[in-house]
């Protein structure tokens, strides 16, 4: 609001600055004295044109002598006007001063007054209160009072193909994703699902109010619009989503390899799909081809560069500690061994917010990571407030965990810790294979096994209800994002007692017995959706060893 009155207090100086010297001045001799030289320049150059049109043959005498006749008349009475003025300007040159005044006094005061009528009025004094209010380009009225006359107008003619098309991009404009998702369906079936633009707004809104979910529906509608279009680039995009998140990464890697080529290098889709490709390449333990590495290096190194140019609170988004590997395992490792260290979000995506890349013989070191260790630039420690900082040995050096890599982790921590203490101390389990160095040939059930209780922060409970669903899901941490076990249970359950076993896998070959740490996360949803949505309530441990019993976890916090 403060900007808004500055600008505005500069717009108007400015005007003044325009309208008030010309008044507050007076007008000197030499200024009236120039006009009377202008009109005799003007009287001789006109005089000059008709003696060289008598020479010419173009007038006669006659037309010449009257023309010039004509000419010093006029020239008589604008001299004489001058004259005759002269006295009446000496009486209103006092008036200068008190014009230039009334004018300063009489521009704001009209400028605001005519603002309040025919601007934005009120709501324009009070942005952050102000309606939504967008105009369509070519007609009047906010968005909302378009959309209804497009409805009144669809009512009348229900097979307008464009319109319900412009009404279905309208709601998901308004972030009304479940409406625009029925609109795009009517639009689908008007156009018996042919064109390409169509199914992938229509998967992509379905998405959208599925909380980004692309499985099912969405998956199949993009695959149809590629049957149509195979380089249609949302399709494609929108088809390695879904690929990924049901963890397909083949099939991602297919779409994502297509779509890279439609993107110039250098522009910032081509960037996104080149690091989404080596991601996926990375998931599916295949090597990055030295190309590729190199353009990642030099994106990588010019986000550094950029980091170390800025400043603001990116500075501060850091963690730093110590490295260090347990003696008993220092026979199980070589001094060339590679060591990676990294921070991922405790809530969110797998892939590390920044990392970096040493050996065995370092060890123990000191490591300080910010955003200038980050993969990609849109995700980096500083857009997350709480992460899991760990430790990995491999003696492939791959970055993906293999089986019989040695590893430790810290527990969360908020971005800026400092101080932290790891440990590697434990053997990586691999899915499918049996229990690492951590493990036991016949374990109990309890060796397979968390338990503890789920309660509700109590400041939260007026934002829930009774029947919302609570998940409760244990994963490993470090793996797959994929739940190794999974309960469902009601708010009204809540607190509640649990236990997480192989029993509740949704998986045969991803359950607790092939993990040896875990995390277990409580999750609170409106919809029922599997998929975190925005709002969502949640609470998570730290990364804790299988068998662990009297958890104790608080969901407290929301869902960006």
């Amino acid at each position: 609001m403060i900007v808004f009155w500055i600008v505005a207090a500069l717009l108007i100086a400015a005007a003044l600055l325009f309208l008030l010297p010309p008044l507050a001045q007076k007008r000197s001799d030499s200024a009236k004295l120039k006009r009377k030289e202008i009109n005799i320049l003007l009287f001789k150059d006109q005089v000059a044109e008709l003696e060289s049109d008598v020479s010419n043959g173009t007038i006669t005498q006659d037309q010449f002598d009257q023309a010039k006749h004509d000419l010093e008349r006029s020239l008589l009475e604008d001299v004489s006007g001058d004259e005759a003025a002269e006295p009446t300007e000496s009486k209103f040159e006092g008036l200068g001063n008190k014009s230039a005044i009334a004018v300063a006094i009489f521009v704001p005061v009209v400028a605001i007054v005519i603002y309040l009528q025919l601007g934005s009025g009120e709501s324009g004094l009070r942005p952050e209160e102000a309606q939504m209010a967008q105009r369509t380009e070519g007609h009047e009225g906010t968005l909302e009072e378009q959309i209804r006359k497009l409805q009144d107008h669809l009512q009348t003619n229900p097979d307008d193909v464009e319109g319900w098309t412009m009404l279905a991009r309208s709601y998901y404009f308004l972030k009304n994703y479940q409406a625009a998702s029925e609109t795009f369906n009517r639009v689908a079936a008007l156009t018996n699902e042919t064109d390409p633009n169509v199914l992938a707004d229509y998967a992509d809104a379905m998405a959208m109010a599925q909380g980004r979910n692309m499985q099912g529906r969405p998956y199949e509608l993009v695959k149809k619009a590629l049957e149509v279009e195979p380089f249609h680039q949302k399709a494609l995009w929108l088809a390695g989503t879904a690929a990924y998140q049901a963890q397909d990464y083949a099939s991602a890697l297919q779409y994502w390899e297509k779509l890279i080529t439609l993107f110039p290098e250098g522009t910032d889709g081509h960037t996104q799909m080149l690091r989404n490709i080596a991601e996926v390449k990375q998931l599916l333990g295949q090597e990055l081809d030295p190309e590729m590495v190199a353009k990642l290096q030099g994106q990588q190194q010019a986000q550094q560069q950029s980091a170390a140019a800025g400043g603001g609170d990116a500075a501060n988004a850091n963690v730093s500690g110590r490295v260090s590997l347990d003696p008993a395992l220092a026979g199980s490792v070589s001094p060339g061994d590679t060591v990676f260290i990294f921070a991922r979000a405790a809530n969110g995506p797998r892939m590390p917010l920044a990392i970096l890349k040493k050996q065995v013989s370092d060890l123990p070191l000191d490591f300080v990571m910010d955003d200038s260790d980050a993969m990609n630039p849109q995700m980096k420690l500083s857009r997350f407030s709480d992460v899991i900082v760990s430790a990995r040995i491999s003696k492939s050096g791959n970055a993906m965990p293999q089986p019989g890599d040695l590893q430790g982790a810290s527990a969360v921590v908020k971005v800026g810790v400092q101080g932290l203490n790891i440990v590697i101390n434990q053997s990586v389990g691999g899915s499918g294979a049996a229990p690492t160095t951590t493990a036991v040939s016949n374990p109990s059930a309890s060796a397979v096994s968390v338990a503890g209780t789920i309660s509700l922060d109590p400041t939260l409970t007026g934002r829930v209800s009774p029947d919302d669903t609570v998940y409760v899901f244990a994963r490993a941490a470090e793996g797959p994002r994929m739940p190794l076990a999974i309960i469902r249970k009601q708010v009204k359950d809540l607190p509640l007692t649990f236990s997480l076993d192989d029993s509740m896998a949704m998986n045969p070959n991803m359950k607790l017995s092939n993990f040896s740490e875990v995390v277990v996360g409580a999750r609170i949803s409106k919809t029922g959706n599997a998929m975190p949505q925005s709002g969502d309530l949640k609470g998570s441990s730290s990364v804790i060893k299988l068998g662990s019993r009297d958890l104790k976890i608080i969901i407290d916090s929301a869902v960006p």
